[in-house]
């Protein structure tokens, strides 16, 4: 915690026996300043922090549709689409700002499970 790692950094320094290592180093100190400093692989895209897809087919919906109206069909039918997600999902909210790193981006619709939202 007091590090403020990412999970892929926390998940990271477990896979490599960091507190162990840490623990054994000269230099501890030397030791924690390494780890805290955050790899390349580390970071989340906005690719990878959105969900598997879903098939949502209830919503009947064209061949081909924009953004928007995939948008206002799952509004209007917002009660399925949380069952079709399943029953740990909350809806927070439409068009809403999300900073990832130093880039701004808008969330058409935001979901909450168990503490991780999904977009």
């Amino acid at each position: 915690m007091r590090g403020g790692w990412s999970v892929r950094q926390l998940e990271r320094q477990l896979g490599s026996q960091f507190y162990t290592r840490t623990l054994m180093s000269k230099d501890k100190r030397a030791m924690l300043e390494k780890g805290a400093v955050a790899e390349l692989g580390d970071t989340v895209t906005p690719e990878e922090a959105i969900k598997d897809p879903y098939v949502l087919e209830f919503l009947d919906l064209k061949d081909e549709y924009s953004e928007s109206d995939l948008e206002e069909a799952l509004i209007h039918r917002l009660e399925d689409f949380l069952l079709e997600l399943g029953g740990d999902f909350t809806f927070v909210g439409r068009q809403k700002r999300l900073r990832i790193g130093d880039s701004w981006f808008r969330v058409d619709l935001l979901f909450s499970t168990g503490g991780c939202d999904v977009l």
